[in-house]
């Protein structure tokens, strides 16, 4: 996908879970807890929204949001995996999926 000059305009932060990370006495991870999660890298992307929809599974209500996020490909953004987050714009979201070129 070629991109046209200044596509890459919203500036989003890749997080993952720090190493050190504070687990319960069940040994998990609260992945909810600000302080478990580190800067892994900030770049220049492209958000777009694609979608989303709310449902009800598990007892529960369930919010599906899904965006499309293009960033250049390079070491670090090679590296990134559905463990991670993303922040953007005051909200965070979580990965679906690893990363395709």
């Amino acid at each position: 996908m070629n991109l046209g000059a200044g596509e890459l305009r919203q500036r989003i932060t890749f997080q993952r879970l720090k190493a050190d990370a504070a687990a319960d006495d069940a040994g998990h991870i609260d992945e909810t807890d600000a302080a478990s999660w580190e800067t892994y890298y900030e770049c220049w992307a492209k958000v777009a929204a694609k979608g989303s929809r709310e449902f009800f599974g598990a007892d529960q209500v369930q919010a599906d949001v899904t965006h499309q996020v293009t960033v250049r490909a390079n070491t670090q953004s090679r590296a990134i995996h559905s463990r991670m987050r993303f922040r953007f714009d005051g909200k965070t979201f979580h990965l679906a999926g690893p990363p395709y070129d």
